[in-house]
């Protein structure tokens, strides 16, 4: 039989656990680090800023010798699928011979172009017969967050990707769709913890 003062018990010895399960799965679910991706139409940067000290941002590494912030929104897919972002995709194309540039893909300048404000949606590029907007992003995504990935452990060893917010700009006037199709690029780039932020926010 329960009586009373045994619930009274129960209570007092269970509420204690709950409340510390609860409170380690909030803590545990916190970012470490908020990474901001600002993946522009021309050019592409992203800043970074660990809760440990949030008044520090930390704007990414040098892209190479020339590119101290902003890279170029470029895109380049070897036949290997072997995949190169930024000026120094652009720098490889140029470089190639005519023979081995027929066999590449190279996009440029693509992320507005992916909209267009009449038809209110995004295009979508062909890729040997398929479409692929997804994998335009999905692709560009993964190569930045390599990068951030690598500055962020170069920080703290002990940071692992689940522990990272990416956050990534969108223009307004994207449509539900478009904005959707960020959100399974990032999926499918890997970045565990994702959200959008409208610009000019």
């Amino acid at each position: 039989h329960i009586t009373p003062a045994s619930l009274f018990i129960l209570f007092i010895l269970v509420v204690p656990f709950i409340l510390v399960v609860l409170f380690s799965v909030f803590i545990m679910s916190q970012p470490r680090v908020v990474v901001g991706i600002d993946f522009g139409t021309s050019g592409t940067i992203y800043a970074l800023s660990f809760l440990s000290s949030p008044d520090k941002v930390y704007v990414n590494t040098p892209w190479n010798a020339q590119e101290r912030s902003k890279t170029r929104t470029a895109l380049l897919i070897h036949p290997d699928d072997k995949v190169v972002f930024g000026t120094e995709a652009l720098n490889d194309f140029f470089d190639m011979r005519e023979s081995e540039a027929r066999e590449v893909l190279i996009f440029d300048n693509f992320k507005m172009k992916l909209y267009t404000e009449k038809r209110k949606h995004l295009l979508s590029f062909n890729m040997k017969g398929r479409t692929c907007r997804t994998r335009l992003f999905a692709e560009s995504l993964s190569c930045i967050k390599s990068r951030a990935l690598a500055q962020v452990q170069s920080q703290d060893p002990t940071i692992q990707e689940q522990d990272i917010l990416w956050v990534l700009t969108t223009p307004a006037i994207w449509t539900q769709d478009a904005k959707q199709v960020m959100l399974k690029a990032a999926s499918l780039a890997k970045l565990t913890h994702t959200e959008l932020s409208l610009e000019p926010e």
